[in-house]
């Protein structure tokens, strides 16, 4: 993690849409209802919440609010119950990543990066940070529009050259695919599947 101190030009948005279904049926959050909870009564087994969470994060183009914290729904009036089939499947992603997150926990030799990284001591670098497209006025513009000056806080950021490196790799080998793209940029940050980002933000 870097700690942004220095004023920042924020640059420039370049953004793709998040794809996906109607949500199927709604369920709203009465005061006193868990994630748990409502998957055991929608699909009979509380193991699926995992499966709101991201049907719901995948779908907040449709009015719903993004759940940041899976054990607070005080601030979510209502959250996306998916058919079966498509529940199963956000089940599995999230247990890959769960597995994905042990597996780094015990790394093998050769899975080890012996070097990171380097950034020139001699010239400025350029950064981005991945963000949801809410986030975009509420943090990092103000009242006018303008972009801040100055970071708003800390800051999680990724070096610029490399990750449009990445992403340039990955059209090629797999086509464009926003969804596959989306999913495969989520392993390598390590952010937890349907994290809600679409929007990346160059800082200078």
């Amino acid at each position: 993690m870097f700690r942004v101190c220095a004023a920042v030009h924020l640059l420039s948005l370049f953004a793709w849409a998040a794809s996906g279904t109607v949500c199927p049926q709604t369920y709203v959050v009465a005061p006193g209802d868990t994630l748990q909870g409502i998957a055991d009564w929608s699909f009979g087994d509380a193991k699926y919440w995992p499966a709101l969470v991201l049907a719901t994060n995948s779908r907040l183009g449709e009015d719903f609010r993004f759940i940041s914290d899976s054990n607070d729904l005080r601030a979510i009036p209502k959250i996306c119950v998916p058919e079966f089939a498509e529940a199963e499947r956000w089940r599995l992603r999230y247990e890959k990543y769960l597995a994905a997150i042990r597996e780094t926990a015990l790394p093998e030799p050769w899975e080890v990066v012996p070097r990171l990284v380097e950034f020139p001591s001699d010239r400025p670098i350029d950064v981005a940070t991945w963000i949801r497209v809410d986030q975009v006025k509420k943090t990092y513009q103000d009242s006018t529009g303008a972009w801040l000056r100055q970071a708003p806080g800390e800051i999680w950021v990724t070096v610029e050259p490399y990750l449009q490196k990445f992403c340039s790799a990955f059209e090629r080998e797999h086509g464009s695919d926003p969804d596959q793209l989306t999913m495969r940029l989520e392993q390598r940050l390590g952010l937890p599947p349907v994290s809600g980002k679409t929007t990346f933000l160059e800082i200078r």
